[in-house]
């Protein structure tokens, strides 16, 4: 691509711009911001087969955790002490 200014081409890596659109979820706009772009060379960019309708795809910038809410258990006996059935056996009360 020639650059006006001084009538000098420009490389542009079509696999590279295939992966600012799909992982880094830049805009067709931001990249041709990011490489100086006019509208008849973007046009011609973006015109390649492996660009063709391929779909900008931004990455959420949030992440959502559902966190199980703890809740104590109920009726739960600790095991270093008795419960109420067995300190009573045969009618002796255990210590």
């Amino acid at each position: 691509m020639a650059d006006t200014a001084n009538n000098t081409e420009r490389v542009i890596n079509v696999n590279e711009i295939l992966h600012q659109l799909t992982n880094e979820g830049k805009t067709r706009n931001e990249i041709k911001e990011h490489y100086g772009l006019n509208h008849a060379e973007a046009k011609l960019l973006f015109g390649h087969p492996k660009l063709k309708g391929v779909k900008t795809k931004k990455s959420p910038r949030i992440i959502i955790v559902d966190e199980p809410i703890e809740t104590e258990p109920e009726n739960v006996t600790p095991i270093n002490e008795p419960s109420v059935s067995n300190k009573h056996f045969f009618g002796q009360e255990i210590n």
